[in-house]
């Protein structure tokens, strides 16, 4: 019975190994035409919105893909949480991360998250519009290059 509960969670190890780290996508192929910060493909923008949280990644990272820019550039905002007094009911202090401006297509750009934090969000905005942008963003738990 010993040797059959081993095998099981020596099988769930590796599976889990085989299964590669967590990604989430935040903004999916989102033309955007804003000219201020907005958090999702809603647009949304108010101080709680589209914060996710990092428990269980220990080394966050967010990628960028700008897929089509036809503006000036697309500017991207990493915002930082951190929850004092508990990360359901606790005070939020939140932190520019970085800022940073695209003015051509890239695929793949990884932003590597340093910093102690509970939450996260990234916001995406335009300078110069003119036409369709498409850009998607994604956060993983850094565990694979």
């Amino acid at each position: 019975m010993k040797r059959n509960a081993i095998a099981i969670v020596a099988v769930l190890f590796a599976a889990t190994l085989l299964a590669g780290p967590a990604t989430q996508t935040l903004i999916s192929a989102y033309n955007v035409s804003a000219t201020s910060y907005v958090y999702d493909t809603s647009a949304s923008n108010g101080a709680d919105d589209a914060w996710v949280t990092l428990s269980g990644m220990p080394r966050p990272m967010v990628v960028v893909d700008v897929d089509t820019i036809n503006a000036t550039s697309l500017d991207v905002r990493i915002e930082g949480r951190v929850r004092v007094g508990g990360l359901s009911s606790g005070t939020a202090i939140d932190m520019v991360l970085l800022e940073k401006s695209y003015s051509a297509t890239n695929v793949g750009d990884p932003i590597i998250i340093g910093e102690a934090i509970d939450e996260l969000r990234v916001g995406v905005k335009v300078t110069g519009d003119s036409g369709t942008q498409s850009i998607t963003i994604s956060l993983h738990d850094g565990r694979s290059p």
